[in-house]
């Protein structure tokens, strides 16, 4: 197979995967080096596999808020004349995982994730989601799919006859885990998330805190969308709809008696690499202690 690159982002399902990963391989709190940088005004910023940004998870700050300015020869005052490149955030605290922001290019505490196309050559064995195992643990859940035309009540019923309860997601780590599921699935699936008075307020079925939440953009901003039951879109955004609309899954979970991860292995990729999607990853921790360029070249001899 061809040399890899850094890690180049193109998708909001590859991010969560991506954030999925490094919560499920326990690497720490430690950000990571992905494929983006400026060098030199006047250029064009591009990934570094030369594909074209199509999308984004800037933190507030960035140097994306100066894009235009450097491919325009102008630069800024501070520390613009050291190259800049950028890092993702693997940071616990929600509101921070899985954002991007800028650091110098020398710095050498980063982990970096190196990335390639999968080996068509070598067809796969089995895809991530068929045949599905029947509990797939993640850290302190065991999730298992319901499948069929059933209403968000059906569902329930459906989870707590199999001694669980319809998924409650209190955390970004969760939910990337479930976005990445729910979009190899490809239908929407009913999550726990309800409410007792016209969509005023929302609580989970389990009882569990409603901190956290990861509304659709397009629902969150729509004050027509009614509904008093919340599903999982497949892409990975929370959307209400009427308790009785039959939609064709949903999400339990009960506590399990590991937490081993289900991880795929797919013969396209090296063995010790993961797949998603056409792409193979490689996540090479902090110990490295390689700068941006370093870690570059690593990628290309991987």
């Amino acid at each position: 197979m061809m040399g890899a690159h850094l890690l180049a982002l193109h998708s909001r399902e590859e991010l969560h995967f991506i954030k999925e990963r490094l919560r499920q391989l326990s690497l720490g709190q430690s950000d990571w080096w992905i494929g983006l940088s400026i060098v030199q005004p006047g250029e064009v910023v591009r990934w570094s596999d030369g594909t074209e940004i199509d999308f984004h998870n800037w933190a507030d700050g960035g140097f994306h808020t100066n894009l235009r300015k450097y491919e325009q020869d102008e630069w800024l005052t501070g520390d613009a004349d050291e190259p800049l490149c950028t890092v993702l955030s693997n940071n616990h605290n929600f509101h921070l995982t899985g954002k991007w922001y800028d650091e110098k290019c020398s710095e050498s505490g980063y982990g970096f994730v190196c990335q390639k196309p999968q080996d068509t050559s070598k067809p796969p064995t089995h895809t991530y989601y068929h045949p599905l195992p029947e509990n797939i643990e993640y850290r302190s859940h065991s999730y298992n799919v319901v499948s069929g035309n059933v209403s968000w009540y059906d569902a329930l019923k459906k989870c707590i006859e199999n001694d669980s309860d319809l998924v409650s997601i209190t955390d970004a780590y969760h939910q990337a885990f479930l976005t990445v599921l729910v979009n190899r699935l490809a239908v929407p699936h009913w999550i726990g998330l309800y409410s007792r008075d016209s969509g005023i307020n929302y609580q989970w079925s389990d009882g569990s805190g409603t901190v956290y939440t990861h509304w659709d953009a397009a629902d969150d901003d729509d004050d027509f969308v009614t509904g008093e039951c919340v599903y999982m879109d497949v892409n990975g955004g929370w959307r209400r709809a009427d308790c009785e609309t039959p939609l064709p899954g949903a999400l339990c979970h009960i506590p399990p008696p590991s937490s081993k991860p289900y991880i795929c292995n797919e013969t396209p990729c090296p063995f010790t690499w993961l797949t998603f999607e056409n792409g193979c990853y490689n996540f090479e921790s902090v110990v490295e202690k390689l700068t941006f360029e370093e870690a570059r070249e690593h990628c290309k001899h991987k």
